[in-house]
C-alpha cells in the first residue's frame, strides 16, 4: 500500500541584502539511500555560508531519525508503513550531514539549499504535514504567510516505488 506525507513551509525574505530582496533556490545534494542504518547525503554545490539548508528524509518505517547540528522542522509518519522528517539548519562551512536512524527500514535523505533568507528569523508560519496513509494522493493543509517576500517550500515524500510526481497548478519545479 502507497502513502504519502506532504510539507508546506514559509522561508522568510532577506531584508539585510544591499543586492536583492530576493530567496532563490541554489540546489539539491546527492541523495543518499540505504536499506537500513545511517545516511550521509551530499550539501548542494555551490552552498555558502549563512543559506538555509533543509534535509528532506524518508523511512520505510516509523523510527524518528535525527541529525547532531540540525533542527527537526516537523515529522509525521503514516502509521507503521513509512515516517517523514524535515531538518534545518544555517550552514556554516562545517555542516555535518550525517541522518542517524537506526532502524533496518529503507531510508532515503537530500539536502536543498536556499540564498537570500533572512539572518535572524528564517521561517515566517509554522508549517504543516498532512498524512495520507492509504494512497499517493498530495494535500496540503492551508498555509497564510505573515510577512511580506516569503517564499512557500512544498516538498512530497512517498513510502513507494512510485514513478512521478504531478507539479501542483501555479507552481515551479526546480
Amino acid at each position: 500500500t502507497a502513502s504519502s506525507v506532504q510539507a508546506a513551509i514559509t522561508v522568510v525574505g532577506s531584508e539585510q541584502s544591499s543586492v536583492s530582496n530576493e530567496i532563490y533556490y541554489v540546489g539539491s545534494g546527492v541523495a543518499a539511500t540505504a536499506t537500513g542504518g545511517n545516511v550521509t547525503p551530499g550539501l548542494p554545490t555551490g552552498t555558502a555560508v549563512n543559506d538555509i539548508l533543509i534535509c528532506v528524509v524518508e523511512s520505510r518505517d516509523n523510527v524518528v531519525s535525527s541529525m547532531t547540528g540540525w533542527t527537526l522542522l516537523n515529522g509525521a509518519n503514516s502509521g507503521t508503513g513509512h515516517r517523514a522528517s524535515l531538518f534545518w539548519r544555517r550552514a556554516t562551512g562545517g555542516d555535518t550531514t550525517t541522518v542517524t536512524h537506526t532502524a533496518g527500514g529503507g531510508i532515503s535523505a537530500r539536502i536543498l539549499a536556499f540564498r537570500g533568507v533572512h539572518t535572524t528569523t528564517a521561517f515566517d508560519v509554522a508549517n504543516s504535514f498532512t498524512v495520507s496513509a492509504s494512497d499517493d494522493t498530495v494535500e496540503a493543509a492551508a498555509i497564510t504567510t505573515v510577512t511580506a517576500n516569503t517564499m512557500l517550500v512544498f516538498t512530497q515524500h512517498i513510502a513507494d516505488n512510485y514513478s512521478g510526481v504531478g507539479t501542483p497548478t501555479g507552481s515551479t519545479p526546480w
